[in-house]
Parts: structure tokens; sequence; C-alpha cells
């Protein structure tokens, strides 16, 4: 009632206006400046209480919705962006045996893990820094991508003198991500608690070949593929919320140069010999 009240009101004045405007000198400036004192009359009137209430709703609908397409697409910040190719590296081979001493004409390079295939335990090792590439400032915009494959063979033995016993072999790669960034004081891993010291280890998808192998059993086994972007890759919001970097560092963060690191931990328990190998290949937005 009250809006229409101040309707009626409006109508009248415009109406009292143009008639003041007739009744002197027809239509002129006078008819003008009356419609535009109304305007500013109108204008300035403060919004009623339904529609500060009105205003405030679509406000929080707004903010809603914005917090629904987060979860939605789950990396709202690179949403919609084309993908940049980033570049490619390719591991040093690996190979796991019961003797590393180099073979006759073998590759000076070859990473070398030396195992026990009696052992019905599991023997560790870690290979760092098997690849690398440095990418330069603005490289992309809020993520970095791995497409890792892995090209994995191995023969798997029982000499336990008993049956029904698993043999394995896991990969389990990491990247080292190294940025000026990640210097900033306050900056710590949130695992270990210790500084990043401008850099941070993230871990891509483990790849595993295993068989149950009774006494005396031993079978080859192939393994190649792709683990694409899940586990493992580094964007705006894993900065901020996980690493605990302000909004403007993480923008900063590619901004900067980075350098990637790739590397491998090895489990074996029964594998009387092994070749592994790496390629990886990134993207942005």
């Amino acid at each position: 009632m009250r809006k229409l009240g101040m309707i009626a009101a409006a109508c009248m004045a415009v109406a009292g206006a143009s008639a003041w405007a007739v009744g002197g000198n027809g239509f002129g400036t006078e008819d003008a400046a009356g419609k535009e004192q109304l305007g500013r009359m109108l204008d300035a009137r403060k919004p009623s209480v339904a529609e500060a209430a009105e205003a405030r709703f679509e406000q929080r609908l707004a903010a809603q919705t914005t917090r629904e397409s987060t979860l939605d697409v789950g990396d709202a910040d690179s949403f919609g962006h084309q993908v940049r190719w980033l570049g490619l590296a390719s591991g040093r081979p690996l190979v796991v045996r019961g003797d590393c001493t180099p073979q006759p004409g073998e590759d000076p390079g070859l990473l070398c893990m030396q195992v026990d295939p009696t052992n019905t335990g599991t023997q560790f090792g870690e290979f760092r820094d098997v690849a690398h590439m440095t990418l330069p400032a603005r490289s992309t915009q809020t993520l970095l991508c791995h497409w890792l494959t892995p090209t994995m063979a191995a023969t798997l033995v029982n000499y336990s003198g008993y049956d029904n016993r698993v043999a394995r072999l896991t990969m389990q790669p990491s990247i080292t991500v190294e940025n000026e960034v990640l210097n900033a004081p306050g900056l710590v891993d949130p695992e270990t608690g210790l500084p990043l010291n401008g850099k941070l280890d993230v871990f891509a998808s483990s790849s595993q070949l295993v068989a149950l192998l009774d006494q005396g059993e031993q079978v080859p086994q192939r393994l190649n593929s792709t683990r694409t972007c899940i586990g493992g890759y580094v964007n705006k919001r894993s900065l901020i919320e996980f690493y605990g970097l302000t909004e403007a560092q993480a923008r900063e963060f590619f901004n900067k140069p980075t350098t990637l690191r790739l590397n491998m931990n090895v489990f074996a328990s029964q594998v009387s010999f092994a070749s592994v190998s790496y390629a990886i290949r990134f993207v942005g937005d």
C-alpha cells in the first residue's frame, strides 16, 4: 500500500507540473525542468525495507552461487582456460637386480637398485632428480598439471619355500617443485612442520606389479600406463589452502620461474629383475 501511495503521489506531481506548464506559455522548458526535478526526487528516495531485503538476498545468492560453482567444477581458478603445453622430460632408466656391478657396454647413467630376491620383506630404494625441467616465468596462470607415463617390466618370484606368497614391485613417483616464492618466511610443510625453503614435494599416483605365487614359481609382468593430473598436481587453491600462501603469494608463484624435478621411490619384494622408466609432460592454463 505504501508503494502504491508513493506512485500515486508521483503521478499527481507529474500531472500538476504538466497542468502548470500548459496554463503558462504552453509546453516549454518549465515542463522539462519539472520532470527533471521529479526524477531527482524519485532517485533520491531511500530503498524500502523490502527492497533492502531483496538486495541482501541477491548478494547472498551470488555468494552461494560462487561457492557452489567452485564445488561443482573442483578447480574454479582454471575453469574454462585453454591448455598450455609446457614441455616433456624423460627420466633416466632404472634396473632392479641382484648385482649392480656395471655390465660391459651398459649406459653409465643407468640407475640400479640391488635386491635379494629371496628376501620376503620389502626392500626400498630412493632416486631423486631422475628428470627435470625449468619453466619460464608466467608459463601458466593457476596450475601445473602432469601427465606421467611409467613403463615397467619385472620378474616376480617365490623362493621362500612356502606357497601363496605375494611378490610385488611398487613405484611411487614424486615431483619436487622449486620456486623462489616458497622462500617466504613462515611457509612450512604441513606434513613435516619444517620450513619449505624454496621447494615442496608432491606425490603422484603409484604403479604396481603384483602376483600371488607358489614356491618356485616365477612370473614376468609388464605395465605401461599414463596417470594424468589427479594426484600430485599443483594449483593456486592448494598453494593457499594447504601450504598457507596468501592470495598475492599464490599469484606471484605463477609469475616466477619454476623448476620441476622427478623422483622415484621403489618398493620391491621377491623381485629377481625389473626395469623401469618414466616420461613426464607438464601442461598448464
